[in-house]
C-alpha cells in the first residue's frame, strides 16, 4: 500500500467522530481514491479538529492552509513527496451564488461500506452535476460510469429529485452528463431566484471572496507536522495543536 493510501486510511479513521460528508467520490474505500483533490463538506467549527488530525499525521511532511470565506484548501505533502489537497467546504458557493445547502448535505449523511461518510445519492449526484453544469463542462466519464452503476430505483429517485428541484424537461438521467446551454440557463435562473441569492447577499459573498484572496497573497499558514516516532497522539489530547 502506497503512502497516499496509507494516509487516506489513517485520515478517514481519525475523523470518524466528526460530522462531515465526502463529496463526488466514485469509490467506497479510502485506499481506492485516485483523485488528488478530496472534497469534504463540514461545519466550520470542526476545522480545528481536521487540522489537528493532519498535524499529527505520520504520513505528512508539510501541511499548508489556504483560507477562503466558504471553503479552505489544505495542501498536503506526503512522506514520498507527493502533493494532494483536501478541500473543506463550508458553503456551496460559486461566484457569490449559493447553489446547494450545506445543512441539507450534512443532514443526509450516511457511512458507506468503506467507512467514509457521504451524503445521499441524489445530493451527491446533484453536486457533481451542478459543478460541471455551472462551469459549462461535461460530467467526466469516470463519474458518469459511477452513477450508471446505480440500480433502477436509485436512478429513478435521483431523476425525480433533479426534475422536481430544477423543473427540467428530461427523458432520462443520462441527458444531464453532456453540457447544454439551454439546461444551463434553466438551472442558473432557478438558482439565482432563490431567497439566499438576492443581489445583496451575492455581493457580500463576492466581497468576502475578494478580501480573502488579497489576504492570501500577503500571508499563508503552514501547520507544523509534529508526529513523533512513539506513535500517534490520542485524539483527545490533540486540541493543543497550533497553526503556524
Amino acid at each position: 500500500m502506497g503512502d497516499k493510501a496509507k494516509f487516506l486510511n489513517h485520515f478517514f479513521e481519525r475523523i470518524s467522530d466528526i460530522r462531515y460528508a465526502a463529496m463526488g467520490l466514485t469509490v467506497s474505500h479510502p485506499e481506492e481514491i485516485a483523485e488528488d483533490i478530496i472534497q469534504i463538506a463540514i461545519n466550520r467549527e470542526d476545522t480545528r479538529k481536521i487540522l489537528t488530525v493532519l498535524e499529527f499525521s505520520p504520513y505528512l511532511k508539510r501541511v499548508r492552509l489556504e483560507e477562503k470565506p466558504f471553503y479552505n484548501f489544505i495542501h498536503l505533502k506526503l512522506s514520498n513527496g507527493q502533493w494532494i489537497q483536501i478541500q473543506l467546504i463550508y458553503g456551496f458557493v460559486r461566484k457569490g451564488i449559493q447553489f446547494m445547502n450545506e445543512k441539507e448535505v450534512l443532514n443526509e449523511c450516511t457511512i458507506n461500506s468503506g467507512g467514509i461518510k457521504v451524503t445521499s445519492q441524489h445530493l451527491n449526484f446533484e453536486y457533481v452535476w451542478l459543478i460541471h453544469c455551472l462551469n459549462k463542462t461535461n460530467v467526466p466519464n469516470h463519474q458518469h460510469l459511477f452513477f450508471s452503476q446505480y440500480n433502477r430505483n436509485e436512478r429513478s429517485a435521483i431523476f425525480a429529485h433533479i426534475r422536481s428541484r430544477y423543473f427540467l424537461e428530461l427523458n432520462v438521467l443520462d441527458e444531464l452528463y453532456t453540457f447544454h446551454k439551454k439546461t444551463y440557463r434553466q438551472v442558473y435562473e432557478k438558482i439565482i431566484r432563490r431567497k439566499e441569492n438576492t443581489w445583496a447577499k451575492r455581493n457580500i459573498r463576492k466581497t468576502l471572496y475578494a478580501f480573502y484572496s488579497a489576504l492570501n497573497l500577503i500571508k499563508t499558514k503552514s501547520i507544523k507536522v509534529q508526529f513523533k516516532g512513539s506513535g500517534y497522539h490520542p485524539f483527545s489530547k490533540t486540541e493543543r495543536a497550533r497553526v503556524y
